[in-house]
């Protein structure tokens, strides 16, 4: 509408809109999976794959937004979890059990399950290319890591490479960012400062030492619409503990160093629409360096007491779809690599997954895919994966 309609309505069109209600959303998926491999497979014992043919409820998330003013807003996100029942360390401690006897209802046995926060934060846009945000939020790296909802994601689960841990999947602190366009070019930044990693990063750094991170990107809307975009991370990861000493008649802390390291990650992506056609990748790689206090003793599979040693990871895959006219089927390939460190453990992965992703309407999607894992240099054979999922955004 013009302006001159806006102001017969009473509206002022330089004034931002501002919607004080409580806005609700967010994703559920559900799903299918098993893995192909012989019953005495190490496999099986992992916990990173169905050990048997098996239904699933993956995520369960609520978002909660509200304008505060023209120029401040708060936004929550929680996953709802079954987690920690039946949680196992790679299948080789006894699974953690959290049966109840429910008081209201004849003291039967229920199991109860948790909430994940993935973001809690108050936001301010005192300029349109300045906007600044403070408390927990998604880290800005890469392609699906702040749009990380299922239905967004192409296959059934975000790459292995996505999720290992390279860079902080959230971070507590404040984070600013901006964006212009001019035509058919725009771009924009992301500078956080935080807490970064830690056992209780959430709430509590257990070092001074602040971490920091960004990231970059450019638009093009020409041959289609094509991303460029690169992510920074630097920060130290530490966990501590506290002996208590009678010193005189005082007593004193003194703070225990269990391990502390350094990392540092870099990660490039890119991704191009044209037509119908659809290709994204993205890269990255990471350096892990324990500090001289940090090099803690940990027992590997041996029970022989070993020294941490830094290590440089590096991963990324390559995506190629296209959207077919029939009810929104894509049929993808995904191409990954993986090698280094995933979650604290050394590993050279190669995976190779084919699929197929159907929206018959943009809230509703289902997929199917399956993919084959390969590890060089390890104990476990290579192994095939079936997984299919529904996914609805509300």
């Amino acid at each position: 509408m013009s302006a001159s309609e806006l102001a017969a309505l009473g509206l002022d069109s330089s004034t931002p809109t501002l919607d004080p209600s409580i806005q609700f959303g967010g994703f559920l998926d559900a799903g299918f999976g098993t893995t192909f491999a012989a019953k005495d497979s190490l496999w099986h014992a992992q916990g990173s794959v169905p050990s048997h043919s098996t239904f699933y409820v993956g995520n369960f998330n609520l978002f909660v937004r509200k304008d505060l003013t023209s120029f401040l807003r708060m936004m929550g996100e929680v996953r709802f979890s079954y987690l920690p029942n039946g949680s196992s360390s790679f299948g080789t401690e006894a699974r953690v059990s959290t049966v109840a006897y429910d008081y209201a209802d004849f003291g039967r046995a229920t199991r109860w399950g948790a909430i994940i926060i993935e973001r809690a934060y108050v936001e301010m846009s005192p300029h349109p290319q300045l906007n600044i945000r403070i408390g927990q939020f998604l880290t800005p790296f890469g392609v699906w890591n702040v749009d990380h909802g299922s239905p967004v994601v192409i296959p059934v689960r975000r790459p292995w490479s996505v999720g290992v841990g390279w860079f902080p999947r959230r971070q507590t602190g404040i984070e600013v960012f901006g964006r212009a366009d001019a035509g058919r070019w725009g771009g924009g930044y992301h500078l956080t400062v935080s807490n970064g990693t830690g056992p209780v990063s959430e709430y509590a750094d257990l070092d001074d030492n602040k971490a920091i991170g960004g990231r970059l990107f450019v638009e093009y809307q020409g041959q289609g619409f094509m991303r460029l975009g690169t992510s920074a991370y630097y920060g130290r990861e530490t966990d501590t503990s506290f002996n208590l000493a009678l010193v005189g008649d005082k007593a004193k802390a003194y703070e225990q160093i269990e391990s502390q390291f350094d990392v540092l990650s870099w990660s490039g992506d890119f991704t191009w629409d044209i037509g119908e056609l659809h290709l994204q990748t993205e890269w990255s790689i990471s350096q892990k360096a324990f500090t001289a206090k940090g090099r803690a003793q940990a027992l590997d599979l041996g029970g022989r007491a070993v020294t941490p040693s830094d290590v440089l990871s590096w991963g990324g895959y390559a995506l190629l779809g296209y959207r077919l006219p029939w009810l929104g089927i894509m049929p993808f390939v995904v191409f990954e690599r993986v090698m280094g460190e995933l979650s604290y453990n050394r590993i050279n992965m190669v995976t190779i997954q084919g699929g197929l992703n159907v929206r018959p309407f943009d809230m509703l999607v289902f997929k199917v895919s399956l993919e084959r894992v390969i590890l060089h240099d390890a104990l476990v054979e290579p192994v095939t994966i079936l997984q299919s999922q529904i996914a609805i955004a509300y």
